[in-house]
């Protein structure tokens, strides 16, 4: 398969771009993650291991391109000679969200949001040299007592316990920018299941259709009640699951959490990698393999053809879209494989929001 990639070694700095290796690297892989953003990348590169090459440097930046867009990015971690081969080194790469993972911050979050924490603590750190991306102000505001960074946490502990109750996309892309916005449930993405070189597992061991759901009332007295869903529970049988409620809350306010909870696991979702040859966008245009990021929605089209005994079309769009946690491209194979998501997302959300607030 053609690859139409190109690729770009510079120095730490940025000041120095080395010749170009494009005909040298095989065996291609790269990926990214949400939340991250781009992960790992992977190649041979066809040069003798007994030799010192002053681009094949641990800290090295390794650019890769489709066009003129870049669709990975990121630092040299690991060089690999084998000297029985004589004919290649192994290279590997880690995108700049590493480095949340290696540097400590002692700066809590008040009662602010988080994007206004990330704008003015994370973004501002020189040694961490990110840009600004797309950083949403719609996130949740923290309350007070907010979140301890005392003594110590890394930055990606941070963002993590920032984002529990937002439950957004976060991490960095290219040229380093940071990026924090919802999700959004739509699909971005369409893979026709004639296009797929894997099978996609369903299971029924995380359904739940008949729900027993406890919380605190406002006058301090522990109640629970009940909530179930008739055609999950016609089309999977009965299948039972409890929810305690955090905080105190109305029955209003603990049937409307328990609702978001049981519709996020009435129905059967993808837990395999999905590996696709095509993808196209929502208007059916196909999209180049190489510029599919985690983070998006996508439906795979045709899963449960019209013969199935399966006619609910709610039960067909839930079990046939997802979010993408984590898009691995290989670019010899010519496939991309697309992870599924966390689909309980909003009622973890909602239920963090309640605990934050207790």
């Amino acid at each position: 398969m053609k690859r139409n990639l190109t690729f770009e070694i510079w120095n730490p700095a940025l000041t120095e771009r080395y010749a170009s290796m494009d005909h040298l690297l095989e065996n291609i892989e790269y990926g990214s993650v949400d939340p991250g953003g781009y992960s790992t990348f992977r190649a041979e590169v066809k040069l003798d291991p007994r030799l010192v090459y002053p681009e094949l440097t641990v800290a090295n930046i390794i650019r890769a391109y489709h066009g003129e867009n870049i669709v990975w990015e990121g630092r040299l971690s690991t060089i690999s000679r084998n000297i029985s081969d004589m004919v290649r080194f192994g290279i590997e790469a880690d995108g700049f969200s590493e480095r949340l993972n290696s540097r400590f911050t002692t700066v809590s979050v008040g009662a602010e949001k988080g994007s206004t924490w990330m704008t003015d603590h994370l973004l501002t750190d020189s040694d961490l040299g990110l840009q600004t991306g797309t950083i949403s102000t719609l996130d949740y505001t923290f309350p007070a007592n907010g979140i301890d960074a005392s003594p110590r946490k890394t930055y990606a502990d941070m963002l993590q316990a920032i984002n529990a109750p937002n439950g957004w996309s976060y991490g960095v892309w290219a040229e380093r920018a940071f990026s924090f916005a919802a999700k959004s449930a739509s699909p971005a993405y369409i893979v026709d299941i004639t296009d797929c070189d894997s099978e996609l597992e369903y299971g029924l061991e995380n359904i739940i259709n008949y729900l027993f759901y406890s919380y605190t009332a406002d006058g301090g007295t522990y109640a629970y009640s009940t909530l179930s869903d008739a055609a999950s529970i016609a089309m999977y049988g009965r299948r039972d699951g409890e929810l305690e409620i955090p905080g105190k809350a109305t029955a209003a306010q603990a049937l409307q959490i328990a609702t978001v909870y049981l519709n996020e696991r009435k129905v059967m979702r993808p837990r395999s990698a999905v590996v696709a040859r095509r993808i196209f966008d929502t208007q059916y245009n196909e999209v180049p393999i190489y510029e599919v990021p985690a983070g998006p929605a996508v439906f795979i089209e045709g899963l449960f053809p019209g013969e199935l005994s399966i006619t609910a079309a709610w039960a067909i769009n839930e079990m046939s879209t997802f979010n993408i946690v984590e898009s691995v491209v290989d670019v010899t194979g010519g496939t991309v494989s697309l992870s599924p998501g966390d689909y309980a997302s909003q009622a973890s959300r909602m239920v963090a929001r309640r605990e934050l607030a207790a």
